[in-house]
């Protein structure tokens, strides 16, 4: 018998499963999704990634190999999330166009204008998202506990390639998304994004 064709003890439990959702809000401490904060359908599921930068403090110094571990510093991190939307409101408009206003025509039947503005974005214009997948699902089927999630909360968003819209002859029409993730002087030795997960809590007596 194979003596490390093994899997992990209790692989199922530290799994995520399925696209998951992209909210405006998450409550962590309790774990419950409010659907009406889903902010998207999307197609082809998301992609994250924090797009670090490394310096090596040795590479100049004499004597020091290239690529050790006590000269590295990480000098940035971009975070992205790309995805593709399907469905396009009120409630999201505004999210992929990465600086503009939003309004109702004076005398229209329910019409909004949407104006994509340059120069400085407005603060305004930046959002909070979560990424929202399911997490250790196996153990809900076991009947005492509760299915978990795993988060990720990305800061400061705007959609850095803007609004884009690509239609098919009998298809959705789709829009591609990059949000990106900003510092904030505010709090400028954030990085703009973390991590939540829970594997599932006991299920109440």
């Amino acid at each position: 018998m194979a003596a490390f064709s093994k899997l992990p003890v209790e692989p199922f439990k530290q799994i995520a499963f399925n696209a998951g959702v992209i909210t405006s809000e998450f409550d962590v401490k309790t774990g419950e999704l409010d659907r009406t904060k889903i902010l998207f359908a999307t197609t082809g599921g998301s992609q994250f990634n924090p797009n670090l930068t490394l310096a090596d403090l040795f590479e100049d110094i004499d004597n020091a190999k290239p690529g050790t571990k006590q000269g590295m510093l990480i000098q940035n991190c971009e975070p992205h999330l790309t995805t593709t939307v399907l469905t396009v409101g009120d409630n999201n408009i505004e999210k992929l166009v990465a600086n503009a206003t939003k309004e109702t025509v004076t005398g229209s039947e329910g019409v909004t204008h949407i104006t994509p503005k340059d120069g400085i974005i407005n603060a305004d214009s930046f959002f909070d998202l979560w990424v929202i997948t399911d997490y250790a699902t196996m153990t809900g089927r076991e009947g005492n506990e509760t299915p978990g999630f795993f988060a990720i909360h990305l800061k400061n968003c705007i959609n850095v390639t803007g609004f884009q819209q690509q239609t098919t002859a009998d298809g959705k029409v789709q829009y591609s998304v990059d949000f990106r993730a900003f510092y904030d002087t505010e709090a400028d030795e954030e990085v703009p994004y973390e991590i939540y997960f829970s594997s599932g809590q006991a299920a109440a007596a």
